[in-house]
């Protein structure tokens, strides 16, 4: 389940009771406002994992697993960008995920982030294993009323790599 942002309590309870409702297995959140997170709610049964660029408030991506599923956790450093990726690699009966949530601070520049994600699903590609991409690329090239993601989506696909 992926949910773009926990700025209010509201949000929270809302996440919640979706939690309480149909047992989600892995939530990933973005804009995640550490001052009012819900990392502070400690739910039950999951483990937390946050990759914060500490640029601003409402920065970072939160990721909550089952405590049931096994799980190996790191942050990379993009060399090029110096943006964050938190790599999350989930076992379950002998197969695994990889979830690779991004954080990209607005002022680093497109274009070298791009680059930066082109190498990383280089390697990826090199997997066997499904990866899931996500997270917050502060791109801003739509109007905050416009969710279309597809946009961001094209940029990426400008460089070749491997379809998982």
């Amino acid at each position: 389940m992926m949910v773009d942002g926990v700025p209010s309590p509201v949000s929270q309870s809302i996440l919640i009771q979706t939690y309480n409702l149909y047992f989600v297995d892995i939530f990933i959140l973005s804009e995640t406002f550490r001052e009012t997170c819900i990392i502070n709610c400690n739910i039950p049964g999951y483990k937390t994992y946050i990759n914060d660029a500490n640029y601003n408030r409402n920065d970072g991506v939160l990721i909550l697993v089952r405590n049931d599923i096994r799980t190996e956790f790191s942050i990379l450093k993009f060399a090029l960008s110096k943006a964050t990726l938190g790599r999350l690699e989930c076992y379950v009966g002998g197969s695994s995920i990889g979830i690779n949530a991004i954080y990209k601070p607005p002022p680093i520049p497109k274009a070298d982030f791009i680059k930066d994600i082109h190498d990383h699903l280089i390697l990826l590609g090199n997997s066997n294993n499904l990866q899931l991409l996500m997270g917050d690329t502060n791109f801003n090239i739509l109007s905050r009323y416009n969710r279309c993601q597809q946009y961001a989506v094209t940029y990426v696909l400008e460089f070749p790599y491997k379809t998982l």
